[in-house]
């Protein structure tokens, strides 16, 4: 007498046809869900960043300008100055050129001044930049000092608006400020 043996079956959930199995599927799932978080995380749980904070007295830095000139803050500084931190790699600081420039020939006269610091490798990268738009006001490159100065700003492009004094008044990142300069001068003047 033979002993029992069952016939042998091959079931395999996974071979089946139009299925899919529970492990790949979870798999997937997970995968999906660290993407989202990934994306999202930064929303959820801003990082603490360390920002300049206003009424914060800032009036000592210096840079050079195209020509190797060094120029100094407390020399140069006006009633109301307008910082601005942009590359010429940066398409949206190469827009906001001729509304800095715009706002700054309207001030000018009012003792209004702009001092663009340029994040360029280089003096040639610089002057390269600053023949493309001619801007009349004053252009340096960027150096240490003045990045520990303004705390290395996160992004680009990046407005401080400083008093006569040196005093950090008003600051954005990526929104050019002109109704806020246009309401400091109205200050300024009286």
């Amino acid at each position: 007498m033979m002993p029992f043996s069952p016939k042998k079956t091959s079931f395999s959930p996974s071979k089946r046809r139009g299925s899919v199995s529970f492990p790949n599927s979870l798999l997937t799932i997970g995968l999906i869900f660290l993407f989202i978080l990934i994306a999202v995380y930064p929303r959820l749980f801003p990082q603490e960043e360390e920002f300049i904070p206003l009424n914060q007295k800032m009036d000592y830095f210096s840079g050079i300008d195209v020509h190797g000139n060094e120029h100094l803050f407390h020399a140069i500084k006006g009633k109301l100055n307008l910082v601005v931190f942009g590359a010429s790699w940066c398409t949206a600081c190469v827009h906001s050129m001729d509304e800095i420039e715009s706002v700054y020939q309207k001030y000018s006269n009012k003792d209004f001044k702009v001092i663009y610091i340029a994040i360029e490798n280089s003096l040639e990268g610089m002057e390269k930049f600053e023949k493309r738009f001619s801007p009349s006001y004053l252009m340096l490159l960027q150096n240490e000092d003045i990045l520990k100065h303004f705390n290395t700003p996160s992004a680009i492009p990046s407005y401080f608006i400083l008093d006569s004094s040196g005093v950090l008044l008003y600051k954005s990142v990526g929104y050019f400020p002109k109704t806020e300069i246009k309401s400091l001068m109205k200050k300024m003047e009286k």
